[in-house]
């Protein structure tokens, strides 16, 4: 799911993975204000230091641990220190060190250091293109004694944490080639890889509180040097299942942390300006901004009891420790709500955005967004509604790909092969198979966008199949073989009859085959587009949309488009029929571009979205609509796209698209919400 922060970003060579920053001069905390905008919580510095960076609380609350240098010493080493700046303990004095943590016991800490590469080239822990080969992961008393070496690897290992109960260390190697997530023991055993991916390089990762799920960021391999990469945000299961993005920008997102309540995250945003710190709600998205500087602000931690977020920032200078008062945004019980909602108590100089309800919405209640920016669309629920397929372009693609994710916008991933666009996913009611149309035989990349000098046009892409495949993508078997266009695939109720449009007879008609792709029988035959078709609950009748060009002007435009394979979708009525074709009637008769036609559970009512309302036709609604043609009601009333609404079996719920909240225009959003009859 997602988040879009419209944003530039650049990333500076202050950041690395792990701070190799600079030099520590401990002494107490300053009583000096610190200049700020009056929009950020309070903020105090702690202690008066030269540089540091990237340090993370004990257990308790009561201490820091950091990666620093202090000005008379040579390299990066690990120190302890107080909260209130007081009581600084260097612990390491050999080689370069960098990324450490406590652990839950207080007794001990992990770091990595290469005080052991005198062989090998020094590398640089702050440039993310050249890290150490000779970075090695060590653990120790909290003392600085009994330090031991766990991996022993010619690779860089580091990025280091400890899981809630302290049995295991999280950690970022390249051993296999890729920057990539693993755990070990505490004794430097039962290494598990995490992450699996060729493209990605994962990193900065730390336990949730449940102890079972990881969060990180990960951007493209052969980034490394790029300034402006691109780095999303990530929670994953520690067995490497689960996978759920939290973010979805087209900008630098960076070093998560968890929140004890474990509902929430603070991150490092690359806006205007330098580095900002958010804190993200993981199941809504929402962000609420917590630091207004116009220098570096990064490597925020939540403390244990949640009331104070240390963070680095560079606003006096150097690179030195700060923390922020999030008293503010704490609910009267005392846990965290700082959500960007109308729930939470928003910072000084900050309002709540509004609901995601617009005035008039009757019939939506709790409305939720499952996805965050860029073009989401056509998402269908699973028989059980508890999964959800849709098209999307995240993830940086340049068409629609095929994606499921849970009800809840969680644990999306792709589902067709990523070659090609495609359209129309739809789940068989076992949930066992799905069907999408796609390109991909007729080319691995994406077919050219239709010609827009004709107006506002569809394309009717030759090389659209239909294939189905087993949810996870594997087992794909295709099930039109036909050159002419074959797409918009819907299925029935009892899993046995599919029903979907076609150019296979000169015109673009409704055609219905058995599940295997097999006894195909031609249902329209009106001349112009019949297509969008949906069954009723009961599997007796279906909806479907209708262009029926009249006049010789109008037959003729729509034969000349046809033939460079577009359609002009400015008319479009709907209508319904017997689910074998027979006793079809047309449903509305306004002349406006009514799409996306689904019946309700009830079988007696039609949902659908049309731009009736507006005399542009840019904005579309969603209607309802009694199966006869009357009582024709407005459901949404937002001032921008809502479209493909479909229900819950049970009729509770409506999952729908629209470009509300968008947080970049155009963007188009998955939600649901709570039906009100």
């Amino acid at each position: 799911m997602r988040l879009r922060l419209n944003t530039v970003l650049a990333v500076p060579a202050l950041l690395a993975l792990c701070s190799a920053l600079l030099a520590l001069r401990g002494s107490p905390a300053s009583d000096q204000a610190v200049g700020k905008d009056p929009r950020e919580l309070p903020v105090r510095r702690v202690g008066d230091f030269a540089s540091a960076a990237e340090a993370y609380f004990s257990r308790d609350g009561k201490q820091l641990i950091v990666t620093a240098r202090m000005p008379d010493h040579e390299n990066h080493n690990v120190y302890i220190l107080n909260t209130d700046g007081t009581n600084v303990r260097r612990i390491t004095n050999k080689g370069k060190d960098a990324c450490t943590f406590f652990a839950p016991d207080g007794k001990h800490i992990v770091f990595s250091s290469d005080r052991d590469a005198d062989q090998l080239p020094p590398g640089d822990y702050a440039n993310s293109a050249n890290y150490p080969a000779g970075s090695e992961v060590y653990i120790a008393n909290a003392d600085g004694t009994g330090i031991r070496r766990l991996t022993f690897n010619t690779a860089y290992e580091a990025e280091t944490s400890f899981s809630p109960n302290g049995k295991w260390i999280l950690y970022t190697s390249n051993i296999d080639g890729n920057l990539e997530l693993y755990r070990m023991t505490t004794n430097g055993k039962k290494n598990t890889r995490i992450t699996h991916t060729s493209e990605m390089q994962e990193g900065g990762a730390f336990y949730m509180p449940d102890g079972k799920h990881v969060i990180y960021r990960a951007w493209k391999k052969g980034d490394e040097a790029n300034k402006n990469r691109i780095s999303q945000l990530y929670m994953i299961r520690d067995d490497g299942t689960g996978l759920t993005p939290l973010t979805d920008s087209q900008e630098f997102n960076w070093s998560p942390y968890p929140s004890p309540d474990g509902k929430h995250v603070v991150f490092a945003h690359k806006g205007t300006g330098d580095f900002e710190i958010y804190l993200l709600n993981i199941e809504t998205r929402k962000t609420t901004r917590l630091t207004y500087h116009p220098k570096f602000d990064s490597y925020a931690v939540i403390s244990p009891d949640g009331k104070t977020l240390e963070f680095t920032s560079s606003r006096d200078g150097a690179p030195a420790i700060y923390l922020m008062d999030l008293t503010p945004i704490l609910n009267d019980a005392g846990s965290m709500t700082g959500t960007g909602l109308a729930e939470s108590k928003p910072a000084p100089g900050q309002s709540a955005p509004a609901s995601l309800a617009v005035p008039g919405e009757k019939h939506l209640a709790n409305i939720r967004q499952l996805t965050f920016g860029g073009e989401n669309a056509e998402a269908y629920l699973s028989a059980d509604g508890k999964q959800l397929i849709l098209q999307s372009t995240r993830d940086g693609k340049g068409c629609d790909a095929q994606y499921i994710m849970k009800a809840d916008g969680s644990e999306i991933r792709m589902v067709s092969s990523g070659k090609g666009r495609t359209t129309c996913g739809y789940f068989f009611p076992n949930g066992r198979r799905i069907i999408y149309a796609s390109t991909h035989l007729g080319g691995e990349t994406c077919p050219p966008p239709p010609d827009f000098s004709k107006g506002y046009v569809w394309a009717l892409y030759p090389s659209f199949d239909i294939f189905s495949a087993d949810p996870d993508g594997s087992k794909v078997k295709r099930l039109t073989d036909n050159p002419g266009y074959d797409a918009e695939g819907t299925i029935s109720p009892d899993g046995k009859y599919i029903i979907f449009t076609s150019y296979r007879d000169g015109d673009l008609d409704l055609y219905r085959m058995d599940a295997n792709g097999k006894r195909v029988k031609r249902l329209t035959t009106e001349l112009g587009y019949d297509g969008g078709a949906f069954y009723s609950l009961d599997g007796k009748k279906i909806v479907y949309r209708a262009s029926r060009p009249k006049t010789d002007e109008e037959l003729k435009a729509y034969k000349e488009l046809l033939e460079v394979g577009m359609i002009r979708p400015s008319a479009l009525e709907l209508f319904v029929m017997d689910a074998d074709g027979k006793n079809k009637r047309q449903i509305t008769s306004n002349g406006a571009a009514n799409f996306a036609p689904f019946m309700l559970p009830n079988n007696r009512q039609i949902i659908f979205s049309s731009n009736m309302d507006d005399p542009k036709g840019r904005n579309f609604d969603l209607y309802l609509v009694n199966a006869d043609g009357t009582g024709l009601e407005r459901v949404t009333f937002n001032e921008t796209f809502d479209g493909f609404p479909m229900f819950t079996r049970d009729g509770k719920k409506l999952v729908f698209a629209s470009n509300r909240n968008a947080q970049k225009r155009g963007d188009t959003n998955i939600f649901i919400a709570d039906w009100m009859p």
